[in-house]
């Protein structure tokens, strides 16, 4: 038996609203590391914030204090919020350079703390950088 009337069309659904913010963020990792009682909020750097730190360092070996330098800025860059807050609202005198500011209370904090944040930041790195496979691109 056949049936009366034009076939039903499956409705599409819309496609959810994406807008520049999420967009920017598709991929970003966000993870939480507590050292102590502080909750440190680390996330994966964007493409431009890589190229930043290439083109000030370079590519090739740093040599020690370029190396320090390396990793203050990468850890100013990446680390979100310390305990609910910016980094650098914990600076005595904030300046205009924010940047700069950051990496004031970097250098401040004690190695084995700096030393934790790094290898947590180089884990969230390595598994932002293998969320996406070639297929799942190609898709």
């Amino acid at each position: 038996m056949g049936t009366v009337g034009a076939p039903m069309q499956k409705e599409e659904e819309p496609m959810p609203q994406i807008d520049l913010q999420s967009l920017i963020e598709l991929g970003c990792i966000k993870e939480e590391v507590a050292i102590g009682n502080v909750k440190f909020v680390l996330r994966s750097l964007s493409a431009t914030e890589r190229m930043e730190l290439a083109r000030e360092f370079g590519t090739e070996k740093l040599a020690d204090g370029d190396l320090f330098n390396f990793n203050t800025k990468l850890l100013a860059l990446c680390i979100d919020t310390i305990n609910g807050k910016s980094l650098a609202s914990f600076h005595p005198s904030p300046s205009q350079d924010e940047m700069q500011v950051k990496m004031e209370i970097i250098v401040a904090l004690q190695p084995p703390v700096i030393g934790k944040l790094l290898d947590s930041f180089a884990d969230i790195s390595e598994r932002c950088d293998k969320q996406f496979g070639i297929e799942q691109v190609k898709n």
